[in-house]
């Protein structure tokens, strides 16, 4: 089972594209242990397989550029567009990851750090509006600024509605630690 794209060496690619792709194919890896897995030699990939996936050490095959590799039979899951996740994949992953039992006013990483875990997961759950995401549009003058910023704003909050809280922020006037406040609670800057 190949998982190798572009940008595969990348933990968001890695995480929202390859994890996508193998759970389509996981229950044949696991279920016939001939089967391996050819991924990025980073170490995180590694333990997340053996840890979180049920994949053997002697199942997975680092890849490097320079090897070439040769098999019977080859299992390559359709790829995942770059930066695209399909809802229905993004779902899988969260069904798969989903921390069981948790209080609902526990956020994730608490309820793992609680079952003795440290990896990061993805969660869907019902969370009140001070609680979501923030994405932050900055609003700036001159040559890099963004020419249909109110219009941007309105298409991401349309977009992400319930979703994220989609904020406009200009940072003109504020004092350094305003704005390591403000990007501080900013999990993605436009």
């Amino acid at each position: 089972i190949t998982l190798v794209q572009r940008f595969h060496d990348v933990y968001y690619h890695w995480l929202l594209e390859q994890v996508p792709r193998l759970l389509q194919v996981i229950d044949m890896a696991v279920q016939d242990r001939s089967w391996q897995v050819l991924v990025d030699p980073s170490p995180y990939v590694a333990d997340f397989l053996t840890e979180h996936l049920g994949i053997l050490p002697s199942q997975i095959i680092s890849f490097d550029a320079n090897t070439v590799v040769c098999a019977d039979v080859v299992a390559i899951p359709a790829p995942v567009p770059c930066g695209h996740v399909p809802p229905s994949l993004a779902e899988l992953v969260r069904h798969r990851f989903a921390v069981q039992g948790t209080n609902p006013q526990e956020d994730t990483c608490t309820a793992l750090s609680r079952k003795g875990k440290s990896h990061h997961t993805l969660m869907q759950r019902d969370v009140a509006v001070a609680d979501l995401p923030v994405i932050s549009v900055l609003r700036r003058t001159g040559t890099r600024r963004v020419a249909n910023h109110e219009d941007l704003v309105t298409a991401l909050q349309r977009q992400y509605s319930g979703v994220a809280r989609v904020r406009s922020i200009e940072t003109s006037g504020m004092s350094v630690a305003e704005q390591i406040s403000l990007f501080r609670s900013t999990h993605v800057l436009v």
